[in-house]
């Protein structure tokens, strides 16, 4: 699948396999919070479906090993957790850069805020009219997008809950809440329950999806950047986003290199 010299030399796959699953198998990390990337669990075999452990199973394939799955609640226990693992599949942010090495994104998924509509507040089309003192803003917490809020969101008051469950039943039953930020598929559908809410449908950010591995293991980071370029290229993204049926929901990072 890997294009180029060094996705076909046998000795720096070797250093690969060495870094990255040196008893002979590829322990992946997953979050099984993100229900987009990682949908179900196989009824027989009990092993994690969807887009993400689809990604890590084609990774320990094109390395000729097999894999196994560790999962975690959520993003913040996965980086807790990241001497369980060989890579992980979760966002890159700049609080998890500084432990972890990160892949180009695979796929992005829009994250936004639902607003709650009704007399005397006054709703806004951009989402950075809600970066004010006067702003309650629910979140989940250690989320990619939590940790954008807080990187970039200077005066609104973020109210953090465990998880994204959580802070979408604050909201629903607590209408002291300004807005729920989330990704926008979830939001889109909470806002069913909430009638006279709105999603505003101009993202704050895109989450990019990728794959981590620890610092320190140059060959592993080159193969896993050339793994997923390769991915983009071919197409397989797509494939997998279709197989999935996430069209609409999240799109493939492109083919820009």
């Amino acid at each position: 699948m890997l294009h180029g010299d060094k996705g076909n030399d046998a000795d720096f796959l070797d250093k690969v396999k060495q870094q990255l699953a040196a008893d002979g198998t590829l322990r992946i990390g997953i979050s099984l919070s993100n229900k987009l990337l990682v949908s179900d669990r196989d009824n027989v075999t009990g092993q994690p479906q969807g887009l993400s452990p689809d990604l890590g199973r084609a990774i320990a394939k094109s390395l000729n090993v097999p894999c196994e799955f560790v999962s975690f609640k959520g993003p913040g226990e996965l980086l807790d957790g990241k001497s369980s693992w060989d890579i992980g599949n979760f966002a890159n942010q700049p609080e998890r850069a500084k432990k972890l090495h990160f892949s180009p994104p695979y796929c992005r998924i829009p994250a936004s805020l639902l607003l709650r509509m009704g007399e005397g507040r006054v709703t806004s089309p951009r989402c950075s009219d809600y970066d004010r003192r006067d702003r309650r803003i629910l979140t989940k917490a250690r989320s990619a997008y939590c940790l954008w809020l807080e990187d970039h969101f200077e005066n609104a008051e973020l109210v953090k809950k465990s998880s994204f469950s959580e802070a979408s039943c604050a909201f629903v039953e607590d209408d002291t809440f300004d807005a729920l930020s989330g990704l926008i598929p979830s939001l889109r559908d909470l806002r069913k329950r909430i009638p006279g809410s709105i999603v505003i449908e101009t993202p704050f950010t895109y989450i990019e999806q990728c794959v981590a591995c620890k610092k320190g293991v140059p060959e592993a980071q080159e193969y896993l950047k050339q793994f997923i370029y390769s991915m983009r290229r071919s197409g397989l993204v797509d494939k997998l986003i279709r197989k999935h049926g996430l069209q609409g929901f999240l799109r493939s990072a492109g083919h820009v290199e």
